[in-house]
């Protein structure tokens, strides 16, 4: 059955849009696990895509107001993906988070809001799915631009600039 769109706010009765998350990922169990976790949040949709192509299409098409990105994707690794989607100017303020499970310590500060590891804390990833989607666009956006611009975040966080990863092409037919 699929989940709707909208849903009816209890206080008004209005219908209102749900948030909805896309997660790219290429490993089921971990779609799996995160399918899990959203049924304990009905009120957002979760939408998964398994390749970086899909992920791309996916949030041309969908809109999402969160992005889950793997760092590991068979064809582009994650931060790659996410500077094409900050590319189109829908998804500029959109936060996004790394979830990985690779050494992220040399990772340099960038686009990503947060990074959450695998395995995952379940009930922490859930507080924090819930922090991420209760705030407004314009202040995820803000504080996105905070975060990666604070010389203390990269101070203490022991993250040191890397090489971008190297570069494996979409095919071009694919582009919206």
């Amino acid at each position: 059955m699929p989940i709707p769109l909208q849903q009816e706010d209890e206080r008004t009765g209005a219908l209102t849009r749900r948030p909805t998350v896309l997660y790219v990922e290429d490993h089921p169990v971990n779609v799996l696990v995160m399918q899990a976790l959203f049924t304990k949040r009905p009120h957002a949709r979760l939408v998964v895509a398994t390749t970086g192509e899909e992920g791309l299409r996916a949030a041309v098409a969908e809109q999402p107001d969160l992005l889950l990105l793997d760092l590991r994707l068979p064809d582009c690794h994650g931060t790659e993906l996410l500077q094409r989607l900050r590319g189109l100017p829908s998804l500029q303020h959109v936060p996004a988070v790394a979830v990985t499970a690779e050494d992220t310590r040399s990772m340099a500060p960038g686009d990503f809001v947060e990074i959450w590891h695998k395995p995952m804390d379940l009930h922490r990833t859930l507080a924090r799915l819930d922090s991420l989607l209760d705030q407004p666009t314009a202040v995820r956006a803000q504080a996105r631009r905070a975060v990666a611009s604070t010389p203390s975040h990269r101070a203490s966080s022991g993250m040191r600039a890397r090489p971008a990863p190297h570069p494996i092409p979409f095919p071009a037919e694919t582009w919206p």
